[in-house]
């Protein structure tokens, strides 16, 4: 896995917040360990989830924790390496690239689903911490936004971009905050494509086993880890707690429940990825209708999340 990948996971999943807070928390001393309340004050997660993104980076073996009375967690050599590197990219490399194409994306979307180039360009996408979107820069989010079929452009021999809308394809690309725009691009190993029949996005996957596909595709059935049963375990669980919200609409609650228990049952067994994934579209699917809702992504995003188990 290259280092840009690993920057893209750490970030997707919020891992990468927290490892870099821990940089910046333990760097005055290479024998400070920075305290979980420490993390948690300097952070937007709960107790429960520091602790949790702490083991998973642990396993990963980019930090690593003081076993003495006094306790604490520090990042070990990788981790301040990799930590840098995540930064980096941040600041100007992918995941700024990232954030630019889904800004610029979003901000189409509000628009009503097309803009001018005088519209574009007069967008404020300053946020706190980050560097102003240059005019160079938002033409070649539009550009790669374009290729990819997320927008479509009127382009003039004076200018480019005069006037973008966007697609279908892109509508559900903001659905989905779980698969980088760039991520063909970067070589991660997966391209995305969209159900246009159901807006419901797919993609494709490759690794050592041969291709894995979702969708209308025919998928390889590979037997699923203990660890991958965990993981599902654990997103079945998020997903439970969407379900549970009163702002969702009740026959989306009722068919994606049935769904997820069937998940669940299939999980324990150590199903094929088939079946599996067969089972994740169909709770997709089902949650589908209420995407335009903020529970319905929450919803869409955590069964996402479980699929990215598969991978």
């Amino acid at each position: 896995m290259n280092d840009s990948h690993i920057h893209a996971q750490l970030h997707q999943s919020g891992r990468g917040a927290l490892l870099l807070k821990l940089v910046e928390l333990t760097a005055e001393s290479p024998h400070h360990y920075a305290a979980s309340r420490e993390l948690e004050d300097a952070s937007n997660m709960t107790e429960q989830n520091v602790r949790y993104q702490l083991v998973k980076l642990r396993e990963s073996d980019l930090v690593v924790a003081d076993e003495s009375m006094a306790g604490g967690w520090r990042p070990t050599p990788e981790g301040s390496r990799i930590a840098a590197g995540l930064q980096s990219s941040l600041e100007e490399g992918q995941l700024w690239l990232e954030h630019t194409m889904r800004t610029l994306l979003g901000n189409l979307k509000a628009a009503g689903g097309e803009a001018t180039r005088d519209d574009w360009m007069s967008w404020d996408l300053h946020e706190d911490g980050r560097t102003p979107v240059a005019l160079d820069e938002r033409e070649q989010a539009f550009d790669l936004l374009e290729e990819s079929k997320y927008t479509k452009s009127l382009n003039a021999w004076q200018a480019s971009h005069v006037r973008v809308e966007i697609t279908s394809r892109g509508r559900t690309a903001l659905m989905r905050p779980d698969v980088l725009l760039t991520s063909g691009l970067f070589g991660h190993g997966h391209s995305t494509n969209v159900d246009q029949r159901i807006g419901i996005q797919a993609q494709t996957f490759r690794n050592d086993g041969g291709a894995v596909q979702t969708g209308d595709h025919t998928v390889q059935n590979i037997t699923i880890t203990n660890a991958q049963v965990e993981r599902i375990n654990e997103g079945i669980a998020a997903t439970r707690e969407v379900l549970a919200r009163e702002d969702l609409d009740e026959r989306v609650r009722t068919e994606v429940s049935v769904a997820v228990d069937e998940l669940e049952a299939a999980a324990h067994q150590q199903a094929e990825t088939g079946v599996l994934h067969a089972l994740i579209t169909k709770a997709t699917m089902a949650a589908a209708s209420s995407a335009g809702s903020a529970a319905g992504g929450a919803l869409i995003q955590t069964l996402a999340t479980i699929g990215a188990t598969l991978i």
